[in-house]
């Protein structure tokens, strides 16, 4: 139950930080499924927050987005 709580908590901050990188880099999902290799399907469940990536969607987001995974994930406040 615990493990439950802490991966849907993860899956809101992501879809935030992830909606917040987008908007600044102003970036559209088509686009950044095509950066990143990862479908419009896949990163809509992120922005819903009805999925949480795997360590290897969090690495792709982040490099196609120009920030830090620790970031993406909430535990950095800089993007760096």
């Amino acid at each position: 139950m615990e493990n439950n709580i802490a991966e849907k908590e993860l899956a809101k901050i992501f879809s935030v930080r992830l909606k917040t990188m987008m908007d600044e880099k102003s970036i559209s999902l088509g686009c950044l499924s095509e950066k990143s290799g990862i479908s419009v399907k896949t990163i809509q469940s992120w922005l819903d927050k009805k999925a949480c990536p795997k360590s290897r969607g969090f690495i792709k987001i982040a490099i196609a987005l120009n920030c830090s995974c620790d970031y993406l994930v909430g535990r950095e406040k800089y993007k760096s």
